[in-house]
C-alpha cells in the first residue's frame, strides 16, 4: 500500500523503487494537500500506472528532479488538473495536458514542454493564475479566467491551432508579457494569437515570429472583442516563397458583434523581405458586413513599420469596413 501522506507541509518522492510512491496517481490518492511531491530521476513513466485525469489537491506542489520527463509521446496522453493554490514547477512534460478549471491561484513555473507530442494548457474559470518561465509551450487556451499573468515563456507552436487564444465568456485582467512566440507550422495560416473575447487584456513586450511558411494568407494577431492594450512588442513577418501572392496582416482588428476598444503603441513591425504581390499590412481592420453597427475604437501611436524591400507595396493601415455594419474611430 502507498504511504498515506498528510497535509503537513512534508515532501514526498516518486520513483520506480525505494521512494514514498511509484506514481503520481498513488501520491494524489494518498492525500497530499499542502505537501510537495518530487518526481526523482529514477522514475520511469508508465501510462498504465497513471490515471487519465489526475487532480492535484489544493496547496500541493509538484516538482521534478533534473533530467526527469513525465509522460511519453509513445504512450497515452494524460491530463493534470491543478487545485487551488497548487504549484507545478521544474518538470519536463511530454504528452501531458493541463486544465485549471478545478482551482484558483494556480502557478505553472519553469517547466519544459517537449515537441514530441501535442500539448495544451487550458485556463478555465480560474481566479488567479501565473504561467511564467516555461519553455516550449505549444498552446494556451484562455476560457473565462480572471487576474492572470503569462510572462517570460517561450512558445513553440507546431500544430493546427494558435499559440494563445482567448475564447468563451469574458476573460478579465490578463497580462501576456515578455514572451517569445514562434510559429513552427509551415502550412497553417494563423492566427498566432487570437483575442476573441476579453476585457483588460494587455499584450506587452512580446516577440511574435515564425519560421518560413507556405504561400498562405496569415493574420499574426487578431483582436475581435473587448478592450486591449498592445504595446512594446516586436513582430517579425514570416518569410514566404518567392512569388507568393498571399498577404500577411500583422495586427488584425476583426469586426463582430462586440464593441472593440484597442490601444496599439510603441510596437515594431518588420516586413522581413516577405512582401507578397498583394502587399502586407501592419494594422488592418476587417468587417465582413452584417454587424449591428458595432463600435470600434482604435488608437495607434508611435508604431514603427519597416519594409526593407526596394519597391515597397505594403501598407501601415488597411481599413476595410461597411457603413452601418461598423462605426470606426481611428486615432493615429
Amino acid at each position: 500500500m502507498p504511504l498515506q501522506a498528510q497535509a503537513t507541509g512534508n515532501t514526498y518522492t516518486i520513483c520506480d523503487s525505494g521512494c514514498d510512491f511509484t506514481s503520481l496517481t498513488d501520491a494524489i490518492a494518498s492525500g497530499i494537500s499542502g505537501d510537495t511531491v518530487t518526481i526523482t530521476n529514477t522514475f520511469t513513466f508508465d501510462e498504465f500506472s497513471e490515471s487519465d485525469n489526475m487532480y492535484l489537491p489544493a496547496d500541493a506542489t509538484l516538482e521534478c528532479a533534473a533530467g526527469v520527463t513525465y509522460g511519453s509521446a509513445g504512450q497515452a496522453s494524460k491530463i493534470i488538473w491543478p487545485g487551488t493554490n497548487s504549484v507545478i514547477r521544474d518538470c519536463t512534460f511530454e504528452n501531458i495536458n493541463f486544465d485549471t478549471s478545478t482551482g484558483n491561484n494556480v502557478s505553472i513555473l519553469d517547466n519544459t514542454f517537449t515537441a514530441l507530442a501535442q500539448m495544451a494548457i487550458t485556463v478555465t474559470n480560474t481566479d488567479g493564475f501565473t504561467i511564467t518561465g516555461n519553455t516550449g509551450i505549444q498552446h494556451i487556451q484562455i476560457q473565462s479566467p480572471q487576474n492572470g499573468l503569462i510572462d517570460n515563456n517561450t512558445f513553440e507552436c507546431r500544430y493546427n491551432t494558435n499559440c494563445i487564444g482567448f475564447y468563451n465568456d469574458t476573460p478579465d485582467n490578463i497580462t501576456v508579457s515578455n514572451n517569445t512566440i514562434t510559429n513552427y507550422n509551415t502550412s497553417y495560416g494563423g492566427d498566432y494569437v487570437t483575442i476573441n473575447k476579453g476585457t483588460n487584456i494587455s499584450f506587452l513586450r512580446n516577440t511574435l515570429q515564425s519560421v518560413a511558411v507556405d504561400d498562405l494568407y496569415i493574420t499574426m494577431m487578431t483582436v475581435e472583442s473587448g478592450d486591449t492594450y498592445i504595446a512594446g512588442n516586436y513582430f517579425l513577418l514570416p518569410e514566404k516563397p518567392i512569388g507568393a501572392n498571399n498577404a500577411t496582416w500583422v495586427l488584425n482588428i476583426r469586426v463582430g458583434s462586440d464593441q472593440i476598444d484597442t490601444v496599439i503603441e510603441h510596437n515594431t513591425i518588420v516586413d522581413n523581405f516577405s512582401t507578397s504581390s498583394s502587399g502586407n499590412t501592419a494594422i488592418g481592420l476587417y468587417d465582413n458586413g452584417g454587424n449591428p453597427n458595432t463600435t470600434v475604437n482604435i488608437t495607434a501611436n508611435y508604431n514603427i513599420f519597416y519594409d526593407p524591400n526596394t519597391t515597397p507595396i505594403s501598407t501601415a493601415f488597411t481599413l476595410s469596413y461597411t457603413l452601418g455594419s461598423a462605426q470606426v474611430t481611428l486615432n493615429d
